[in-house]
């Protein structure tokens, strides 16, 4: 995709120039424990953001990378353990997006209960998944009250 900018103010010119040399892709932090499922969801990822970085963890991963600021994304599967999704929900919420990923209507109530943005069946159709993560992505940043 390629996008281009008719009549730049300089001060604007250099401002994109720094934002988009400064890209590096997305890093998606997945939460899931099931060996199988893992490679499907990583694969799904990687297929619809081809820059993307995949890393696996847990709630423990996510409250480093609310620290870091290096993770833009996170996707937890709460269909293996959904105490440990429930905890890695709540450490990301306000901070990073999140997608989960529910197999049942309990779960998924369960999910968005514990702060996910997006919640989506699990497995994921992968046109479904692709339309969270976007919509995940697109959301304002939240901004902490002082």
């Amino acid at each position: 995709m390629g996008v281009q900018f008719h009549e730049v103010p300089e001060i604007a010119g250099e401002l994109i120039d720094d934002l988009v040399g400064g890209f590096d892709g997305l890093t998606v932090l997945l939460v899931c424990t099931d060996d199988s499922d893992r490679r499907v969801i990583t694969r799904q990822i990687r297929s619809i953001f081809s820059s993307a970085t995949v890393i696996v963890g847990d709630a423990n991963r996510i409250a480093e990378a609310v620290h870091s600021g290096d993770v833009d994304l996170v996707v937890v599967d709460v269909n293996a353990n959904s105490a440990s999704a429930v905890r890695s929900l709540e450490a990301a919420t306000g901070h990073i997006p999140t997608v989960a990923l529910a197999g049942g209507e309990r779960l998924r109530h369960l999910a968005h209960n514990s702060g996910a943005d997006e919640v989506a069946n699990n497995p994921p159709q992968y046109h479904e998944f692709h339309k969270l993560l976007i919509r995940a992505l697109g959301r304002p940043a939240r901004i902490a009250s002082e």
